[in-house]
This record gives structure tokens, C-alpha cells and sequence, in this order.
């Protein structure tokens, strides 16, 4: 294996150097002090979570809608911030947004609660200090959603100040801060869909479930083959 082999040739470079034991214990306790300060980014004392998708009031969007898989519909990422302590304020957030798995976009900045009172939060280096809105949805950023698309994020970082005076700025991930590097799926309306492969030679027809949305712990699967039989099967 090839950490083996470096492993030996670390061995033989610095038997001549230092004591491999002494290299050995330094290396355990930098990936110590690495580990520790990603657990300390987690403190989890404001958090962000329960992301959806939904319409410039806040309502998520009408799983009733008159929509066809592929309509492009105009809406708004969701989140709402939560937490032990509501001692925060000027948050800063970075995350990736994925489509069907496929990273699209990036959103890194200062986020504000609409202090221009035109109903839009903003993101700016230049924003006054802010404090964080708990408990209730706020709308992260407007999106494009195609109808049908799983959406996702991933990397997310959050920081924040706990001073009312302080201007957002980029802060150590050892201090006030919140990550989450799987991430979180956006909640959206449940859309049945499947796409399917025929073996001409065969005739068997396989199917691949491609359904988004909705609560994947509870669905349920009712086929219909026109005659040639049901199934409930996934």
C-alpha cells in the first residue's frame, strides 16, 4: 500500500535525523490540534437549519402547483437560525449549492435582515452590525429552480460576532462559528418521477426511481402498467 511504502522511506530518511518516534508523536499531535479546532467550529450555540424552497412570501412551494418536470420556477433557499445562545450578531455565511449532486454555485458574504426594509436580505462587506433573527425562515438567497431537481448544500460555514458593535468579518473556525460539510438537503415539493432502460433482446424494462422532494422516509410506491400488472415496489 502506498502509505506503507512512505511510511518506510520516512523511516529510513530520518533515522539519520531525529528519532522516528519523535516524528511519529509530532505527526499524531498536529492531526490532534487539527481535530480539535474543527470540533470547536461546531459549538452549535446558533445554528442554521430547516432549508426549503419556497416563494418571495415564505411560503414553500404549492406541491399542488401547475407544474411539469423541467418548469423553471423562480423562488427563494430558505433557512432558519436557531441555537442555544441569542447572543449573535453580523453573521457571515459560506456554502456551495449542488444540483443533483453537481455543485452550481457558490454564496460567501455578509448576510443581513433586511435592513433597508424593502423586504430583501443582502449580502455586503459593508453592512451595519446586525443581530440574528431566530426561530423564523429568512430567505438566503433567490434561486432558479428547475421542477423536479434535488437541491442540496454542502460546505457550509457560518460565523458570527457576539459584540452588537461589531462589523461581519471572515473569523477563525476555532472561535464563534457553526459548519456543516455534508450539509443539508433544500426541502421541495414531492415530484414523482423514474426514468428507465428496455433490453430490446430481453424485453425486460428497468427502472430507476429519480422521485425528489417531499419526505423520503415515508414514500410509497404504486405502479401501474397499463395493464400488464402493478407493483409496490421501489
Amino acid at each position: 500500500m502506498i502509505w506503507k511504502t512512505t511510511f518506510s522511506f520516512l523511516q529510513t530518511f530520518l533515522s539519520g535525523v531525529f528519532p522516528v518516534k519523535v516524528f511519529v508523536l509530532f505527526l499524531l499531535f498536529t492531526i490532534g490540534l487539527t481535530n480539535t479546532a474543527d470540533a470547536q467550529c461546531n459549538s452549535q450555540n446558533i445554528t442554521l437549519y430547516d432549508f426549503y424552497f419556497g416563494d418571495a412570501n415564505g411560503n414553500p412551494l404549492d406541491p399542488y402547483g401547475s407544474y411539469d418536470i423541467g418548469d423553471t420556477v423562480n423562488g427563494y433557499i430558505y433557512g432558519t437560525f436557531g441555537g442555544s445562545s441569542t447572543n449573535g450578531y453580523s453573521p457571515r455565511l459560506e456554502y456551495d449549492v449542488f444540483i443533483n449532486g453537481v455543485e452550481q454555485e457558490s454564496v460567501t458574504g455578509c448576510f443581513s435582515f433586511d435592513q433597508n426594509n424593502d423586504g430583501v436580505n443582502d449580502y455586503d462587506s459593508n453592512l451595519a452590525p446586525n443581530q440574528i433573527a431566530q426561530g423564523v425562515p429568512v430567505a438566503l438567497s433567490a434561486f432558479s429552480w428547475t421542477y423536479g431537481d434535488e437541491i442540496s448544500i454542502k460546505n457550509f460555514y457560518l460565523n458570527w460576532q457576539t459584540n452588537e458593535n461589531k462589523l461581519c468579518e471572515k473569523r477563525d473556525r476555532n472561535s464563534q462559528c457553526y459548519g456543516n460539510p455534508e450539509g443539508y438537503i433544500v426541502r421541495t415539493p414531492l415530484v414523482a418521477n423514474f426514468d428507465y432502460t428496455q433490453d430490446c433482446n430481453s424485453y425486460v424494462v428497468a427502472f430507476d426511481n429519480l422521485t425528489t422532494g417531499g419526505n423520503p422516509d415515508a414514500y410509497q410506491f404504486s405502479w401501474d402498467f397499463a395493464g400488464l400488472g402493478t407493483s409496490n415496489l421501489e
